[in-house]
């Protein structure tokens, strides 16, 4: 869809140093670029939302379709006997007629990715995932240890993920962490859509070295973190500092975001890079296998997640 064009106004000056040789410079009106550039991605992201959602309902649709097909029999031998040759049984109709609707329950959907941002005077983030990717991950938040645990999520969970992080710093690093749980959340909500056909529980227990954490996932809709992990070696990570703390708010903004339930328990461990690694590594297993689809239902009883 087009956008709408805006223009901004630009001044041009020249200044002359000892060498009396121009340099040019252009003083335009940076937050105003920003802001446009960021209410154009938010357009774009409704764009594809409004896609997504319609592709999900054909999806159904289809799948509906299907299973009716089904209920109304195959072809009887008698019927394959009687086709031409060339023609395909009656039973095949209609996954000639709609070659989509004979794609098994189970095969994911293709279009399970978000891309989400954020902005506030305290960090401005943006989250790209999806969650039927090849484990490809980029992330620069300026904490180089938050950088290294995100890469651990995206690659073992199977994730495509992109964060892009900036924030306010020389404060400390929490508005950082909890506004990329947010984003990352809230991404995670969006790839899944309605749900349907998701495996929505799984658990992983992770070592590493002496290290060992138990993670539970459930694709709830209901936002609920339990953490139990209290690192007793060094306090103080990376360089800018990462404070090990930090991490239960990241936990607890990502879950509410999400919209899940997510117990991350510490079992044994001294290291405190060892333990928070094993707690990435373990929650991007979990969610490995909580995303999966494994039919064509929602799996739950209330007909909603």
């Amino acid at each position: 869809m087009p956008f709408p064009k805006k223009t901004f106004p630009v001044e041009v000056r020249a200044e002359f140093s000892t060498d009396d040789s121009p340099h040019w410079k252009i003083s335009d009106t940076a937050e105003e670029l920003e802001n446009l550039s960021m209410r154009v991605k938010e357009l774009e992201r409704q764009t594809a939302k409004g896609q997504r959602a319609e592709s999900r309902a054909q999806r159904r649709s289809q799948r509906r379709t299907l299973r009716r097909g089904k209920a109304a029999g195959e072809a009887s031998p008698e019927d394959q006997q009687a086709a031409p040759d060339g023609a395909a049984p009656q039973g095949a109709a209609l996954d000639d007629a709609n070659p989509d609707a004979s794609a098994p329950d189970n095969a994911p959907p293709s279009d399970r990715t978000a891309t989400k941002q954020r902005a506030t005077k305290e960090t401005s983030v943006e989250v790209e995932l999806n969650l039927d990717g090849s484990g490809r991950v980029s992330a620069s938040t300026g904490l180089p240890f938050f950088d290294h645990m995100l890469a651990q999520l995206g690659r073992h969970g199977g994730f495509d993920l992109s964060v892009r992080a900036k924030g306010d710093l020389e404060i400390d690093a929490h508005h950082t962490v909890e506004d990329t749980g947010i984003v990352l959340g809230g991404c995670l909500a969006e790839a899944l859509g309605d749900k349907v056909g998701v495996r929505r529980f799984a658990s992983s227990s992770v070592p590493l070295d002496e290290a060992l954490v138990d993670v539970s996932v459930d694709l709830s809709g209901r936002p609920f973190l339990h953490y139990e992990v209290e690192p007793p070696g060094e306090k103080i990570l990376g360089e800018p500092p990462f404070d090990p703390q930090l991490m239960e708010e990241f936990w607890r903004a990502f879950a509410t975001a999400a919209a899940l339930t997510l117990h991350i328990v510490l079992v044994r461990g001294r290291n405190t890079h060892h333990i928070l690694e094993s707690s990435f590594k373990g929650v991007a297993r979990s969610l490995r296998d909580a995303v999966r689809i494994e039919g064509g239902s929602l799996p739950s009883t209330k007909g909603a997640l």
